[in-house]
């Protein structure tokens, strides 16, 4: 067998046409792995970048959060933490997702929730089987309808509430920002900021003297039906 192989060698060697034939077929080998090659790599990146490095956490669990938050935090020990309702299919959440990952892995301290809220209409119901209710609104009307009393309070949202739709207000994805127990801040479908900067400024706890104009925590677990 090598002695078969050192001939085939040697007449390669020896025989000056067949070299440059080798040559251009070893570039253009090259250049028709390079495609797939390039779109392995851009499938690896882009997986990364939307995996969810958010907590998830079910809705009754989210609700949990809120009311032990309520129960157990102080002015001087505040409970602070982020809630992002998200469901299958929304663009937005999609295109937020990549910044969320991003400002996790580089403030692993602030706590940052997600509360899948996706209903799947051909089984008239919820992927969170903890969400209860055969309809959008049956399932999420009264977390709805928190958010339309923050926004009633005076307090901005950043959109207006639309009275023909099944929910109002809720969104997604729709951000809430959390301190003891209260909502400081709700923002239902945020723009993308331009960059991981910005989103680092949007994303921060405002001071305490720019938290949302109420000071009533609620029984978190009225959200369940």
């Amino acid at each position: 067998m090598k002695k078969f192989f050192g001939k085939i060698i040697n007449y390669i060697k020896n025989t000056a046409w067949i070299q440059p034939l080798l040559i251009v077929c070893v570039i253009f080998l090259i250049l028709f792995l390079l495609q797939p090659i390039a779109n392995g790599i851009s499938s690896i990146v882009s997986c990364i970048g939307n995996k969810n490095s958010m907590t998830e956490v079910t809705f009754k669990e989210y609700t949990e959060l809120v009311e032990e938050a309520a129960q157990k935090g102080t002015d001087e020990e505040p409970i602070q933490f982020i809630v992002v309702f998200t469901q299958d299919g929304c663009e937005h959440c999609e295109t937020m997702r990549p910044y969320i990952n991003h400002y996790i892995k580089r403030n692993e301290d602030v706590k940052i929730y997600n509360v899948d809220v996706t209903f799947n209409s051909s089984k008239s119901r919820f992927n969170d089987k903890t969400i209860k209710g055969s309809t959008v609104h049956e399932g999420l009307g009264k977390l709805d309808a928190r958010i339309n009393e923050f926004y009633q309070e005076g307090n901005s949202v950043n959109a207006e509430p639309d009275e023909s739709s099944d929910l109002s207000l809720l969104g997604t994805p729709t951000f809430m920002w959390y301190v003891n127990g209260l909502e400081v801040r709700i923002d239902v479908n945020p723009a993308t900021p331009e960059n991981h900067a910005g989103f680092s400024e949007y994303i921060k706890f405002p001071d305490s003297k720019d938290y949302a104009n109420w000071d009533e925590p609620f029984v978190a677990e009225d959200l369940l039906n």
